[in-house]
């Protein structure tokens, strides 16, 4: 049963008459959900093909759509973390994210990411006090 089913089957349960404004939202809502689910289908196409920049656009493009699309925030985190190590942005997005959902290991795991980066960077630059301040952090998000 698809989703919109489901959600049109509750405006039309037995149990409670149908009402046009419920009938009408839940429509809204399945729309919604398969603009979304089409957009980030995209992203994460262009995101397979290593195609970074274009991902990041697609993934940008949903959050303007969709502002709480935390599986396009998630996508552009991931990008800048895992596979780009731009650590400032890496750092910036999964903020956003565990800020959201502080118990998620994959965000967890990409922020450990991004801070190990930085402590590198901060090591190469000879500020070893940070550089062990970021490893420390990076230890306790990910062991």
């Amino acid at each position: 049963m698809t989703v919109l089913m489901r959600l049109l089957g509750r405006c039309y349960s037995a149990a409670q008459p149908a009402r046009p404004a419920r009938v009408a939202a839940a429509f809204a809502l399945a729309v919604a959900a398969c603009g979304v689910s089409d957009d980030l289908d995209r992203a994460d196409a262009l995101a397979r093909q290593h195609r970074w920049t274009e991902a990041v656009d697609a993934y940008e493009a949903v959050l303007a759509r969709y502002p709480h699309s935390y599986a396009a925030a998630w996508g552009i985190a991931r990008i800048y973390c895992v596979e780009t190590h731009h650590y400032d942005k890496c750092l910036r997005w999964t903020d956003v994210l565990l800020d959201a959902y502080p118990d998620d290991v994959r965000y967890r795991r990409a922020r450990a990411a991004g801070l190990r980066d930085r402590a590198a960077a901060r090591r190469r630059a000879g500020d070893r006090a940070g550089a062990a301040a970021d490893e420390a952090q990076a230890a306790a998000l990910a062991p």
